[in-house]
């Protein structure tokens, strides 16, 4: 009988070690997955900061892209855009 409960005990214990190796595994893939996602997220914002290299004043006052500008006057022909507007200024 001594010898069936030892078995038993080594058998659980072994299951136990197992089960925490596992689990160590699994959080150590957690940690890597998290560290990569970081670094692409990080590389992606500073891709999308490097591209838009422009001034505050081209940022919030860029004639060519206002909707509401009712001509042309001033904004270069190549940034018009498809819109129709008059192209002479009025002042």
């Amino acid at each position: 009988m001594r010898n069936r409960r030892d078995a038993v005990i080594l058998d659980a214990s072994i299951r136990h070690d197992h089960m925490k190796l596992i689990l160590r595994c699994i959080a150590f893939m957690l940690f890597a997955l998290t560290c990569v996602l970081a670094v692409r997220a990080d590389d992606a914002a500073s891709d999308a900061a490097a591209s838009e290299a422009r001034t505050l004043k081209e940022r919030l006052g860029d004639k060519a892209s206002d909707e509401q500008r009712v001509d042309n006057c001033k904004v270069p022909p190549e940034r018009r855009g498809a819109k129709a507007r008059p192209d002479a200024c009025a002042r």
